[in-house]
């Protein structure tokens, strides 16, 4: 008899899963996939004559427990004689349920037979992933800059058996609206009680006196308990939007409106909000504002500013810079050396050209009244004379000083006046008191008018 001995080492079996990882959750539904299922497979390293014969069995690493699975029926995998791959099907599907949970791990264990002789397969880990999940939303709100506090709604959806309180924070992000100028930054605490489905934050809002648009942050949830590994699911970031609650007037104002001849003026754009009864409270602009104030000539009259009256008489663009609430714009006055009354003229606000107002603006006071007070004069004066009584009239000289240029002819009159009082004239001391008319030619520069003086026989 001539024994042959094998000299091939014993075969050892692997396991494989084709998925070490599945979900509570059937999604094949939507996915097509079903990933919460997994296959086990079994194969040698090398072949055998003898059929290999692999069971399995699920052993669950606490706190899974056999609940958290199915095995199915078929247990039993089978590797032929020769082969190397197992045929037959095994599977573990996870139990779905309604409890918030840690993920959990399973150990796929494999018990080989073979007539010859095989090793059997080492543990495969299974992790089984929860998809029940706490779920903390927040709401968008909408508030006005002058509420003071922005108050969030923090809302919690638990899954079944889940009572646990949930702590967290809420931070501001800053959008259109800012740190510091529109909110207050920094991230707000709050806790949902056990129980609880809902509770309240408040994110505090910046008051300021500029006429912008409404601006907007977000509000972002981060959760820091529980922390035993369930799931809380944070909710999409909050849009909180700030609504501006200014409103401001432009007015146009001028510093002195009478001014002579050779000065100007000065006038000043304010922004500002009045309230009935109240003070006027200065405004901003977030972004500068382009005005003109123009000079507005009347048709040519006795009294009324022409163009030629003003060293400036064409319109001023000016811009009220961001941030600031005044502006101010001068016009020179020209100086001539013409005798002519006081002149009128009007200054008005205008937007410049492609300007719009800001919302919450509006145009208030746009005209306001000026006059060019005249520095040149025609002066007439009298010299003073010495008559003896006898002579019959006294001859008063009239003398006239004319601005350059000025040649009108001038009349007028001349009264007697008297005081009391010793060595002082009276009316007796004249044939008549009557008001006396002169006239002083365009070319002249004096004329005369006699007074009448009486005689009497009176030692005075």
């Amino acid at each position: 008899t001539l024994t042959i001995t094998d000299d091939d080492a014993t075969p050892t079996v692997t396991l494989a899963l084709s998925r070490t990882s599945i979900s509570e959750a059937d999604d094949s539904g939507t996915t097509g996939v079903e990933e919460h299922k997994t296959t086990v497979t079994a194969s040698l390293d090398v072949a055998s004559s003898a059929e290999t014969k692999v069971t399995i069995s699920v052993n669950p690493d606490a706190p899974a427990t056999g609940s958290d699975y199915t095995l199915s029926a078929n247990k039993v995998l089978t590797i032929a004689a020769g082969a190397t791959a197992s045929t037959g099907t095994v599977t573990i599907t996870a139990t779905d349920n309604d409890i918030d949970a840690a993920d959990k791990t399973v150990q796929v264990k494999g018990d080989a037979t073979n007539t010859l002789g095989a090793t059997g397969p080492a543990d495969v880990a299974l992790t089984i992933t929860d998809d029940d999940a706490t779920l903390v939303t927040i709401g968008n709100v909408t508030v006005a800059e002058g509420a003071g506090n922005a108050s969030l709604t923090l809302s919690i959806v638990r899954p079944s058996g889940e009572t646990r309180a949930v702590t967290g924070t809420v931070t501001p992000k800053a959008g259109t609206a800012t740190a510091g100028g529109d909110y207050t930054a920094g991230a707000v605490s709050f806790t949902i009680a056990s129980g609880a489905s809902s509770t309240t934050v408040a994110i505090p809002i910046a008051q300021d006196d500029v006429i912008e648009v409404d601006e907007r942050f977000s509000a972002e949830i981060a959760v820091t308990a529980p922390t035993d590994g369930a799931a809380i699911a944070a909710g999409l970031a909050a849009t909180v939007t700030v609504t501006d609650d200014d409103s401001a007037t432009l007015a146009l104002a001028i510093g002195t409106a009478k001014v002579a001849e050779g000065g100007s003026f000065s006038l000043t754009v304010s922004l500002g909000h009045t309230p009935e009864g109240g003070s006027t409270t200065a405004k901003t602009l977030p972004d500068d504002l382009a005005l003109t104030v123009t000079p507005a000539f009347a048709t040519a009259a006795a009294g009324k500013a022409a163009t030629a009256d003003m060293t400036d008489s064409a319109a001023k663009t000016v811009t009220l810079s961001a941030g600031s609430s005044t502006v101010t714009v001068s016009f020179a006055i020209a100086d001539d050396t013409a005798d002519e009354p006081d002149e009128t003229l009007q200054f008005r606000l205008a937007l410049a050209q492609g300007q719009t107002l800001p919302a919450g603006v509006t145009l208030g006071t746009a005209t306001v009244d000026a006059t060019i007070e005249d520095g040149d004069a025609t002066l007439v004066t009298a010299e003073d004379v010495t008559v003896a009584e006898g002579v019959g009239n006294a001859t008063l000289t009239l003398s006239i000083t004319r601005p350059d240029g000025e040649t009108r002819e001038v009349s007028g009159t001349v009264t007697p006046s008297f005081t009391a009082g010793a060595g002082k004239a009276e009316a007796a001391d004249l044939t008549s008191t009557s008001a006396l008319s002169f006239t002083i030619a365009g070319n002249a520069s004096s004329t005369t008018v006699s007074i009448p003086i009486a005689q009497d026989d009176v030692i005075e």
